[in-house]
């Protein structure tokens, strides 16, 4: 049966029934403080992006790779289908902007994947963001109406963005927006980007002259760093801090006001996954969004 009549929504039959249900052995997490990095961010100080390593195994990123590749395939065509990805430029329309954003995505509505990557992550971040109250910095961005409320993480976004970055592609310096349900009763304030393969420790690249694309699509991942930047205010600071790709990462960062970019890859190929986690009002508080 191809992938097609299955759905989009259905996990596929030869994933295992328990694919991603045990949590990760020998995962580390650590919180970004920007007021301390080498390159120091007093403007950033209490803005919230944690780093979790090794949050899944390089067969399940793989899997997770596969499976959203299959998610395309249908009977008219037996090859996946990565699309060239669009930027966002308000009230739900898209444009196709190859200088700020190259690079191609699957999108995949899943929410039985979501729910899984979010018993993942959860336990690293239950303690920071699991109640959100009284941050405007974090939740500023959103409707007013939110912003003196208990809000309670409810899960991730079930579109799920895998994102492919040949040699030369990128994403421009650019913040993250934020994304509310039609109903109005979700809304999102962090970003999720779980890097399926790259090796931080890498650095020397290969001589590229006289190999073909395709070959030079092969070799291991060189560049492709999540780079993030001083406010757009001060366009002229050349402060970075960036986070290198390593298979089975996550870097789970907030939408409001966090400047950053996804680096030029240099040679090799960039899978990563992104997807947002949703808050809604936490009724056990009394308080009300409406």
């Amino acid at each position: 049966m191809a992938a097609s009549e299955l759905g989009h929504h259905q996990k596929p039959a030869w994933l295992p029934e328990d694919f991603l249900r045990a949590p990760p052995q020998n995962a580390s997490s650590s919180k970004i403080d920007f007021s301390k990095t080498v390159d120091a961010f007093p403007e950033y100080e209490g803005f919230y992006t944690r780093i979790v390593n090794d949050l899944f195994t390089k067969e399940e990123c793989d899997l997770l790779i596969r499976a959203a590749e299959e998610s395309t395939v249908s009977d008219a065509s037996n090859s996946p289908k990565w699309e060239e990805a669009l930027v966002n430029t308000g009230n739900g329309m898209q444009v196709l902007d190859i200088e700020t954003r190259c690079c191609s995505r699957i999108l995949w509505d899943c929410p039985w994947l979501a729910n899984r990557l979010l018993s993942r992550i959860r336990p690293f971040v239950q303690d920071d963001i699991e109640f959100l109250r009284h941050v405007p910095h974090i939740t500023s961005h959103g409707p007013t109406e939110h912003q003196e409320e208990t809000l309670r993480l409810a899960r991730l976004n079930d579109r799920l963005r895998f994102l492919r970055y040949y040699r030369g592609e990128h994403f421009r310096p650019h913040v993250d927006g934020c994304y509310v349900t039609p109903s109005g009763e979700e809304i999102s304030y962090f970003t999720v980007h779980i890097y399926l393969n790259g090796s931080p420790g890498g650095r020397k690249l290969a001589d590229l002259s006289n190999i073909s694309p395709e070959q030079i699509n092969s070799l291991p991942l060189r560049g492709g760093a999540t780079t993030f930047f001083p406010p757009f205010i001060a366009s002229d600071d050349a402060r970075t801090f960036s986070v290198y790709p390593k298979s089975g990462a996550a870097l789970i960062f907030q939408q409001n006001g966090l400047a950053h970019s996804g680096d030029e890859v240099l040679q090799g190929t960039k899978y990563t996954l992104r997807t947002d986690m949703m808050f809604r009002r936490d009724k056990t508080t009394g308080s009300d969004v409406s």
